[in-house]
């Protein structure tokens, strides 16, 4: 990947500019909710640790043990 501030030309076929294309840049952090990113990431965002379900029965993903609750309702097990 380019650095964040590459920009892209399109010309015509007389060298004209027609467009110009930027690559995305985001300041923006993410939660991972991987257990190798819990202590940076309950830093950075609120209520991690009580969204984070590490109970195989919730899972419905093959060969997956982690779960992320988006509804703060939900009881725990």
């Amino acid at each position: 990947m380019g650095d964040p501030y590459d920009e892209y030309f399109y010309k015509d076929h007389l060298g004209n500019v027609r467009q110009v294309i930027r690559a995305p840049f985001t300041l923006a952090f993410r939660a991972t909710m991987e257990e190798e990113n819990a202590q940076e990431e309950e830093q950075l965002f609120d209520q991690l640790p009580e969204t984070r379900i590490l109970d195989h029965r919730h899972n419905n993903t093959p060969g997956g043990n982690q779960v992320a609750w988006l509804n703060a309702d939900r009881g725990r097990l």
